[in-house]
């Protein structure tokens, strides 16, 4: 019994996982083609149904049911998304704090903060200031450095001088030593044996 129907089960399971695959390709596409379509969800039930044209003749309540709730879970999610974007981002306070400079900035008859209406002209007045105290302190920073690198250049150089001022005369001593070794050495090689008895 089981052996005449483990071929149809077979079929069945190949058949079922070919139909499930064409589901999920056929959803993606209608998603693509629903959300690159039109801005921003404007409903258009017509393109849905067309991607789904066997389901919307046999059932178009229920196809036009799918695609609201399609919508309505899509624009959710959406707004989901932008509510987190602004609440990481700070936004609602950003955008306060603008409104309030905003108007604050009609009661001032002085020059607006971009008076010549020209981003680079207008921001040097302020930053052209702020980098030039940058650079003077940069430059003192750099004379200090400069002076101390020079302090501990002349120690180090002192220092070499106090080490190399007594290598000749460790130089000379040695070699003394050396020559008195060598010539007692040789005057040893040199005694006769006879020499030694009377010693002894």
């Amino acid at each position: 019994m089981f052996g005449s129907s483990a071929p149809c089960i077979r079929w069945l399971s190949a058949a079922h996982k070919k139909l499930r695959s064409l589901f999920l390709k056929r959803n993606i596409l209608c998603f693509i083609n629903l959300i690159g379509s039109f801005p921003f969800f404007v409903p258009r039930c017509h393109l849905f149904s067309k991607c789904y044209s066997c389901l919307y003749k046999a059932h178009p309540e229920f196809t036009k049911c799918v695609y609201n709730q399609f919508i309505s879970h899509l624009q959710n999610s959406v707004q989901e998304e932008v509510q987190a974007l602004k609440e990481e981002g700070n936004l609602p306070v950003l955008l306060k704090s603008l409104d309030k400079l905003e108007r604050e900035a009609k009661d001032k008859e002085g020059p607006a903060w971009r008076p010549t209406g020209i981003p680079e002209e207008d921001v040097r007045g302020a930053v052209v200031p702020y980098l030039l105290k940058q650079r003077k302190s940069l430059q003192k920073s750099l004379r200090e450095k400069q002076e101390r690198n020079s302090q501990l250049a002349a120690t180090v150089l002192a220092g070499r001088q106090r080490i190399a001022e007594p290598l000749p005369l460790t130089q000379r001593l040695f070699w003394q030593w050396a020559y008195s070794l060598l010539a007692l050495l040789s005057g040893n090689r040199c005694r006769r044996p006879e020499e030694d008895g009377d010693l002894g």
